[in-house]
């Protein structure tokens, strides 16, 4: 990976009902993801809204068609969502993700993808899984 870009908008990613400056838009990192050599990644600070993080993945993983990898680390309240192009990045966050998940009770992990997500391991050497994994397959 030879970069990896960090968005800390105040609560996450638009909506449908949640617009305006305190939400980072889809549009925006779709131009930036593209711009990026294909070996980057963006992560995106997530604030969990009055939803189970269940649902609002879910909604996430159909309006992230422009990134092929999405691996979410997350708590009680938050989420670290990282977007990637090129499969070994994914790979290798994915590991890093369910590592860092492991000894700390209430942080997981999840992959949200379209099509071959699935509830697939997500590969290289940390192919454990994390205390609660799910995946959503659209």
């Amino acid at each position: 990976m030879d970069t990896l870009v960090f968005l800390d908008p105040d609560n996450g990613f638009e909506t449908r009902t949640q617009r305006g400056p305190k939400w980072v838009r889809h549009a925006e990192v779709q131009w930036l993801l593209e711009r990026l050599p294909e070996s980057a990644a963006v992560a995106v600070y997530q604030h969990r809204p009055r939803r189970r993080w269940e649902e609002l993945f879910a909604d996430l993983a159909a309006q992230l068609d422009y990134a092929p990898k999405v691996q979410a680390v997350y708590e009680a309240n938050l989420a670290f969502l990282v977007l990637s192009r090129a499969r070994g990045t994914a790979e290798r966050l994915a590991g890093a993700a369910i590592r860092y998940c492991e000894g700390r009770p209430g942080v997981r992990a999840a992959a949200l993808s379209r099509g071959e997500r699935g509830d697939q391991p997500t590969g290289g050497p940390a192919r454990r899984r994390p205390t609660a994994r799910f995946a959503i397959r659209l």
